[in-house]
């Protein structure tokens, strides 16, 4: 039949031709001109352009909530690997419609709201907190759920948001209250399990870094109480992390002191007691309290950030490559080296304070300026301490403001943001 520039429908070689076609172009196959396939070709394309989506398509919350949660709960909460896993093995023993996961959805959105405070994204903030707290507290009411692991957690991450959603309101303080009285219901159930006692550990740690930032030092030291009943029943393996929270104890303290003090004295009290700052700075390596009793935890000795000079074949000398050393013990001493760090910022802080008020002596502003320097040298040793177990390498020539800055920002870049530390500035004397 003549062509009219269609396929005629009562064409039979032009309805098969049709239909093979149809057919190509259902399978994701069109013919083209050879021009389409000459890179140098110029000119129109036949086929229609493409629709370009000016908006991003939406993701699913539901998948991101939880590593989102995950990742800000270890930099805000100074959380090592070991801690995490608990945490996500916990997750997983829950489903999706669990208070623990309303809680951890409440957090993700509280560190969401920090990077993109819109109106809509502190709505979904306060909407998920209030159904994560209407979950737990209908949780707590149940006798037996209560006591389990997941509630501790689920308490503790609660606490967390109200402490990132605005750390003036006393709401963290009442959820921290919470988890001493279900500790306490809970007796000699919390340290049954590895879980357990890991969980102790990962809260006590929380209540440390609260306290620090407040000065506010009575959950701490309410919270060691119950770490008898820990040593009563860890295991061997335990007890590197049962000395370093000791260890973090006393520090914490000795911060959270030196923060009440810089907050609320005098020029004159804070004079009077820089001679006890200074004098437990001295010993807190050596402070085994509340389990001084406990062998274990006085023979395992906290390393002082004093330069020594080792033979090859000394003792105490640790050669190994630090990816050869036992991670336990290596996340042990990056631990003690960070809080230690810590003390030596806070003791800094401090001195210079005392030593610009008008009350200060010569004598005393001597004595400041030779315990300055002193923390100063602790700073350096514990920085190459550091960064031994890291594997990095250290950085001795720089000056000491670029060292803390190195510090604050790569070496142990929670040190900073986490004790409210990171726009203090040491002047170097």
């Amino acid at each position: 039949m003549p062509n009219i520039g269609r396929p005629s429908r009562d064409c039979n070689s032009c309805r098969k031709r049709r239909i093979k076609q149809i057919q190509q172009r259902e399978n994701g196959v069109s013919f083209k001109k050879q021009e389409d396939f000459d890179s140098s070709a110029k000119g129109l394309s036949p086929y229609r352009k493409q629709i370009m989506i000016h908006d991003q398509l939406s993701e699913n919350w539901d998948n991101h909530f939880i590593p989102l949660a995950l990742a800000g709960l270890r930099i805000s909460a100074d959380m090592p690997l070991t801690m995490l896993n608990v945490i996500s093995n916990i997750i997983s023993q829950n489903d999706h419609e669990s208070p623990l996961y309303k809680a951890l959805n409440a957090v993700g959105y509280a560190f969401l709201a920090r990077t993109n405070p819109s109106k809509n994204t502190l709505a979904q903030r306060i909407k998920a907190y209030r159904n994560a707290l209407t979950a737990v507290n209908s949780t707590l009411r149940d006798s037996q759920k209560c006591r389990t692991n997941t509630t501790l957690l689920t308490v503790w991450v609660l606490g967390l948001y109200e402490f990132l959603a605005d750390p003036t309101n006393a709401g963290w303080h009442i959820h921290s209250q919470g988890l001493i009285n279900l500790f306490r219901l809970r007796g000699s159930e919390n340290y049954a399990t590895e879980d357990g006692r890991y969980l102790y550990l990962l809260f006590f740690n929380s209540f440390q870094i609260q306290a620090i930032r407040t000065g506010e030092e009575s959950y701490i030291t309410e919270s060691i109480t119950l770490i008898h009943e820990i040593a009563d029943h860890c295991n061997s393996s335990e007890y590197l992390p049962l000395r370093t929270c000791i260890f973090t104890y006393h520090c914490a303290l000795q911060c959270s002191r030196i923060r009440k003090l810089l907050n609320e004295a005098t020029d004159a009290k804070l004079l009077s007691s820089s001679e006890s700052i200074l004098q437990d700075m001295d010993n807190i390596e050596k402070a085994t309290y509340p389990l001084s009793h406990k062998s274990f935890i006085t023979e395992n000795k906290v390393e002082a950030p004093v330069r020594i000079a080792h033979d090859d074949d000394s003792p105490g000398k640790d050669t190994n490559h630090p990816m050869e050393v036992d991670s336990l013990y290596r996340g042990s001493i990056m631990y003690r080296v960070n809080w230690r760090i810590r003390v030596s910022f806070f003791v800094l802080e401090f001195l210079q304070r005392v030593s610009t008020s008008p009350v200060c002596t010569s004598e005393q502003r001597t004595l400041c300026l030779e315990y300055r320097l002193r923390c100063m040298e602790e700073v350096r040793i514990l920085a190459e301490r550091a960064s031994f177990y890291l594997g990095t390498p250290d950085h001795k020539t720089q000056s000491f403001s670029e060292l803390v800055l190195y510090i604050r920002t790569v070496l142990l870049h929670r040190t900073g943001p986490t004790d409210g530390l990171q726009d203090f500035v040491i002047e170097e004397p």
